[in-house]
């Protein structure tokens, strides 16, 4: 009895011992996968890093300096250039009131010929009331805007009832003539080949209409070319200035007594005149009223005799 709670003892303790040093054993396999599987996570947070630096590189000092610097208020954006402005016709308006035409006029003449302008056509008139010129000038593009303020400026000149500008951009045009009489002069040349090659009469008389044709398109659209050319060197200013005045006497359209009556006679008279002649006008009605009365006392006279 005593001998075998002795072996049982021992199998106890050996299995006892068996149990705990597996335990252990699984307990280091157990810890010793998870290192793995917390090295292997973090080899992946690594290159998950290591990507987004290679994609998005750490910023530098100067780097973080010149963002630090940037300005996010807001800037105004670059003019985008959407016409060609040497390809444009410029024309104002402009009306102002002198206190004395007679005497500041000439400071008009002064600043138009200082800009190297020239009036081309002019309109004075001088009324009981007011007196008004009205001028076209003709000025040079790049002398168009300094004008405009320097005859605002014109001594005597007190006011400025209007002033309006317009441009007018003719580019598309302008370089569509070019193109097509560029076109034009080489039909022209391979015509004058042909030309130079004709060996009838017949050929040579219609290779020359043909060119004859060519060469009037030419010239019209050549002519139109230099118009706008024109039109683009020289502005057009419409320039109107005015005094007005301070009227005391009687006015043309307000007559006195005595010019009414006189004025009421005369009509009169003439409206007799007129009558006179609208009877004149009359004269078959009257011819035909005068034998409607002399068949009319006839016929009366025969009915008399009878009786």
């Amino acid at each position: 009895m005593n001998s075998f709670l002795k072996y049982s003892t021992a199998l106890l303790a050996f299995l006892s011992f068996f149990s705990c040093e597996r335990g252990m054993h699984m307990s280091a396999a157990d810890e010793q996968s998870g290192y793995y599987a917390a090295t292997e996570m973090a080899a992946e947070d690594d290159i998950s890093l290591s990507r987004k630096d290679a994609a998005e590189p750490e910023p530098t000092e100067e780097a973080t300096y010149e963002a630090n610097a940037v300005d996010f208020s807001e800037k105004e954006p670059k003019p985008e250039v959407l016409i060609d402005k040497s390809k444009i016709i410029r024309n104002a308006w402009m009306q102002c009131e002198m206190n004395d035409y007679d005497k500041n006029k000439a400071g008009i003449y002064q600043t138009i010929e200082r800009f190297g302008a020239f009036v081309s056509t002019e309109n004075e008139q001088r009324n009981y009331n007011q007196l008004r010129n009205e001028m076209e000038i003709k000025v040079s593009s790049s002398n168009f805007d300094s004008l405009l303020v320097a005859l605002e400026r014109v001594e005597g000149v007190t006011h400025i009832d209007h002033k309006r500008t317009n441009s007018e951009d003719v580019g598309e045009e302008y370089y569509d003539l070019e193109a097509r009489i560029k076109a034009k002069r080489e039909v022209e040349k391979r015509y004058l080949d042909i030309l130079s090659k004709a060996r009838t009469i017949k050929d040579v008389l219609s290779v020359e209409e043909q060119l004859r044709v060519i060469r009037e398109e030419i010239e019209a659209r050549q002519g139109r070319l230099n118009y706008l050319k024109d039109r683009i060197a020289r502005s057009t200013i419409y320039l109107t200035v005015y005094q007005n005045l301070d009227f005391t006497g009687d006015r043309p359209d307000r007559p006195g007594f005595f010019n009414k009556l006189a004025s009421a006679l005369r009509g009169g008279w003439n409206g007799i005149l007129n009558g006179i002649i609208v009877l004149g006008y009359l004269w078959p009605l009257w011819v035909l009223l005068a034998g409607v009365i002399v068949f009319l006392k006839r016929r009366s006279a025969r009915r008399a005799n009878k009786k």
